[in-house]
């Protein structure tokens, strides 16, 4: 899941309870945009005549309606076909993948038969499943005790981390030029989670001081161009 790379999606098993002639829409979660080629849809049950680079195996019927049309983060199948129980249907294909997950939406896909339907009738069934997070750095938050120029100063930093950073990996923190650090530095446990309280609560249980063997470093850069930059190192 590494940032504006393409990954693979499968959508397996794909099952209605009941016979249903319907649309299909798939939003994927808002900034995992689709993108793909018709021949690189796989779709197809493994049928004698079937096209093999669009077999799906675990599916026993082809997909009815084909090739979706896609914009963005939408796959709409707009005209009806008809969808049977008993069978297992499914896609296989590429999204690319954001910078950072969604945080005004759902971090989900979600499924519709007859979205466009205006009754209960004609709104067949919807579905929703959670995508996994994208492996970026969130919740960011600076915070210091004072702006005075010159005078010295305690820098709170906070991030969240969505995977385990392994040994020899760590965290690069660069900021404008003058401001300077210790080297080597020690990081010290802040006293609880930064930020308002819609952003504290849920990760409340969750934050974690640095483990004591980690390695803390500071390189000051070369003007114009340079920065001012605090590695951690994991596992040192």
């Amino acid at each position: 899941s590494m940032s504006m790379q393409r990954t693979t999606v499968t959508i397996l098993p794909l099952r209605v309870v009941e016979e249903i002639s319907s649309t299909l829409r798939v939003i994927s979660p808002f900034g995992y945009d689709w993108d793909f080629e018709d021949s690189e849809f796989r779709h197809l049950a493994l049928f004698p005549n079937a096209t093999q680079s669009l077999v799906l195996l675990g599916t026993n019927a082809n997909l009815p309606g084909g090739y979706p049309l896609r914009q963005g983060n939408v796959l709409l199948w707009n005209q009806e076909s008809v969808y049977l129980p008993n069978e297992t249907y499914g896609f296989q294909t590429f999204v690319r993948v954001p910078d950072r997950g969604p945080t005004s939406s759902p971090n989900a896909f979600i499924f519709e038969f007859g979205h466009e339907g205006t009754s209960l009738a004609t709104r067949h069934a919807a579905a929703v499943v959670p995508a996994t997070e994208v492996r970026s750095l969130t919740n960011a938050l600076l915070e210091y005790k004072t702006n005075v120029e010159t005078k010295v100063n305690t820098v709170t930093f906070q991030v969240q981390t969505v995977t385990q950073v392994p040994n020899g990996g760590g965290i690069v923190i660069q900021g404008p030029l003058g401001f300077e650090f210790p080297n080597p530095c020690q990081p010290e446990a802040a006293a609880m989670a930064r930020g308002s309280t819609y952003q504290v609560e849920p990760i409340a249980g969750k934050v974690m001081s640095l483990p004591s063997d980690v390695l803390c470093s500071f390189e000051m850069g070369i003007a114009p161009a340079g920065r001012s930059t605090i590695r951690i190192a994991a596992g040192a």
